[in-house]
């Protein structure tokens, strides 16, 4: 008996660990997903897929609704690629989480056998493990004692960035949208409650298309089942006080309490982390509703719904799941974000006290994201706040705003003081608003929104003591510079009106230009298709400072009178189009 069990269990061994191997040889499998499923015979795994859909197109479009539409309906199609592995897991019964902008399909405890068959389907062309929990101590933010004093003038921060001088021109934030992903939010608070997007009247309000809830489950790094808010929860509600606190330093204020940067926005909100502890699926689920925000159902996607800005102040590490076999699903979604007219503020991160090449995690190291730095109020960088490297000059922080003792709401209609990039990427996004209200022509133009808010920036150096910035390179400490409220609205009031889209719905160049950062001299590498077109180099502000026509395939400019700061260069011709960013 014992011999006839033992020789089938050394049988189902060997097969399993045939299936393996094969795995493992399967270009389309990461090497962790193979070494978690040869350990627990199933894993979480994120599907990822080979084409992206061109979103240039949305460029062409003036108004940010157009954008959002254009770019919905462009990964819906895109999403047609996906059918030969969602009709698979409906078959066999198995739930997913489908994510369009993502380009991506999140499979929960997949063993061994549908890894092997989703990896043969059309247009797969990555399966990457979602790790296991992993418990240990995860960088965070300090909090201070409980405040209930109250302040009429406004907080450090807001005067640290000119903020009251903006709104003595009367721009409060009026007419823009806001959006957070954290903790939740405590909507009741007096300080945010007038601001919802879903209040109406009589502490009443409608939350389809203003809130949603990506946390379905309790965390295993929670030691218990006591959520305060529950989970799917169908109004905004704060399991910790984090995202309420993030929320009041973009838009909190009443009579006695001046907490917020845009005072006069509204906001719109999703929960993507239990008590502190998020997933790389909460935190997609999240991006994807901001992208076209639902009922809460999750039915009926509105994108002209979206926000103008989002502030995420978060980051996913391995022990969340997240590892660098993810992050191009991270790079997708912001990309679609980006393109759809909707800035994505992003926190640097709290690992400075590590020295260089800190910025390292989801969301801060996506293309597309503005990651933000903290300083105090003597304009000192704080010692958490993280660092970019000289080898990457463009994986640094872009800029830095007040992140040190911030004091700002937390729930039940309290205020207390935190420190970290947590609070600085806030300031930034109230910042984003102030310039959208005070020109309206803005929304959705991100990246003229992004080139204001940068050529803005007051110069700061970085400390004496800063091994992390190249002399007369990026620096890799402030960015380009810290934030100001009052230069960035009068630069939006200045704005000539010119922007780095283009009307033209042609295909879209392949240009390659180095160095970038450009120094006095740079390269520009242009398809055959480009000649005969037109290369223009665009500022801060939306001035034209640069324009020559387009002769040969590859072309020098000299850049050396430009002003440090970042530009946004074009190219255009009769076949097609092509637009990034330049920095000097």
């Amino acid at each position: 008996m014992y011999a006839t069990h033992s020789r089938i269990a050394l049988f189902f061994s060997l097969a399993v660990f045939a299936i393996i191997t094969g795995l493992s040889a399967q270009s389309s499998i990461e090497p962790s997903l193979a070494d978690e499923l040869s350990q627990n015979g199933e894993a979480d795994v994120l599907v990822m897929f080979e084409a992206f859909p061109d979103l240039s197109g949305a460029k062409a479009l003036s108004s940010k609704e157009e954008k959002g539409r254009f770019v919905f309906e462009a990964l819906q199609q895109n999403a047609r690629q996906h059918a030969e592995v969602l009709n698979t897991l409906d078959q066999q019964g198995i739930s997913y989480q489908h994510f369009i902008s993502a380009n991506a399909v999140y499979v929960p405890k997949a063993n061994v056998a549908m890894v092997d068959a989703l990896s043969t389907k059309k247009n797969v062309f990555r399966i990457s493990a979602i790790a296991e929990w992993r418990m240990h101590e995860i960088e965070g933010v300090s909090h201070q004692a409980q405040l209930q004093s109250r302040s009429v003038e406004p907080e450090w921060g807001l005067r640290y960035m000119g903020v009251p001088e903006v709104w003595a021109q009367g721009i409060r934030g009026a007419g823009a949208t806001v959006g957070g992903q954290d903790t939740g939010y405590d909507w009741t608070h007096p300080a945010l409650q007038p601001k919802y997007r879903g209040f109406r009247q009589n502490d009443t309000a409608v939350h389809d298309y203003n809130w949603h809830d990506a946390v379905h489950t309790q965390s295993p790094l929670n030691s218990d089942t006591l959520n305060p808010c529950g989970f799917d929860v169908h109004f905004p509600c704060d399991d910790g006080s984090h995202g309420t606190h993030t929320m009041g330093s973009m838009v909190g204020s009443d009579s006695a309490n001046q907490v917020g940067v845009a005072p006069e926005a509204n906001w719109v909100a999703c929960r993507s982390m239990e008590r502190g502890w998020g997933r790389p699926q909460s935190y997609l689920e999240c991006f994807e509703w901001f992208l076209a925000p639902t009922d809460l159902n999750g039915e009926n996607p509105r994108p002209d719904l979206a926000p103008d800005v989002i502030a995420n102040s978060w980051y996913c590490p391995e022990l969340e799941g997240c590892d660098t076999s993810t992050y191009p699903a991270f790079d997708n979604i912001v990309t679609a974000l980006r393109a759809a007219g909707v800035v994505v503020v992003v926190s640097a991160g709290n690992n400075g006290r590590n020295g260089c090449n800190t910025v390292v995690r989801i969301p801060a190291q996506s293309p597309g994201a503005i990651a933000v730095a903290a300083h105090d109020s003597l304009g000192n960088i704080a010692n958490f706040s993280s660092r970019g490297t000289s080898a990457a000059p463009l994986n640094g922080p872009d800029i830095a705003a007040p992140g040190v003792a911030v004091r700002s709401t937390t729930p039940g209609g309290n205020y207390r003081t935190f420190s970290g990039t947590s609070m600085s990427g806030p300031h930034v996004a109230g910042l984003i608003a102030l310039m959208i209200s005070a020109r309206p022509e803005l929304r959705g133009q991100v990246d003229t929104i992004e080139a204001l808010l940068f050529s803005s920036a007051i110069q700061t150096d970085a400390p004496a003591s800063d091994s992390c910035s190249a002399p007369g390179g990026v620096n890799q400490v402030f960015g380009n510079g810290t934030a100001s409220a009052i230069n960035a609205v009068n630069a939006a009031l200045a704005w000539e009106g010119l922007t780095v889209s283009s009307t033209s719905s042609a295909k879209t160049f392949d240009v390659r230009i180095a160095p970038n950062p450009v120094g006095n001299r740079f390269r520009i590498e242009l398809p055959s298709e480009a000649i005969g077109g037109t290369l223009s180099v665009i500022d801060g502000i939306g001035r034209m400072i640069f324009q020559t026509p387009i002769n040969q395939s590859m072309m020098f400019v000299d850049s050396a009178d430009w002003l440090q700061g970042s530009y946004f260069y074009q190219v255009q011709s009769a076949e097609g189009i092509a637009s990034g960013k330049l920095v000097r």
